[in-house]
């Protein structure tokens, strides 16, 4: 028992997507949720990216009164400006181009911007976005596909 409570300690569960079931009946999350904090023996974290279009998925699956009864703890992130965000995915991709050996390609500025975009200032998201949009198919041929659907999707 002694060993379970020290590896324990040193462990965490990362949440980064939810089932959509979730958001249409969170009750069905909090009743979860209600049996983890009885049971679990690690810290649960949740990552949840909100647009900037004000859209809260965190306020619908974890209401007020929820946080308060489970002792959930919200930390909350500022969206990335989207010029700073360009000079960082620019500089990653050229970076990663240079270290890949023809693995990975450098987009241009449009396809930079539309990843900006559709990242609504989550870096995470857009750095994401970035390394499965710059993709080679190895060698000369490039990886076919419409950065609209890595963007928005």
């Amino acid at each position: 028992m002694l060993g379970d409570s020290a590896d324990s300690a040193r462990k965490v569960i990362l949440v980064e997507d939810l089932p959509n079931q979730f958001y249409r009946q969170p009750t069905c999350l909090h009743d979860i949720l209600r049996r983890f904090v009885k049971t679990g023996r690690c810290p649960l974290i949740f990552i949840i990216s909100d647009s900037l279009s004000g859209d809260s998925n965190s306020r619908l699956l974890f209401p007020k009164d929820i946080q308060d009864e489970l002792n959930i703890c919200n930390i909350s992130f500022n969206p990335v400006a989207p010029t700073s965000m360009m000079k960082v995915l620019s500089r990653l991709a050229s970076q990663e181009a240079s270290r890949s050996g023809g693995k990975v390609c450098i987009p241009d500025k449009a396809s930079l911007e539309l990843l900006c975009s559709g990242s609504s200032g989550d870096i995470r998201s857009a750095i994401n976005s970035l390394q499965f949009s710059s993709l080679t198919g190895g060698g000369d041929q490039t990886l076919n596909m419409d950065l609209q659907t890595v963007c928005f999707s």
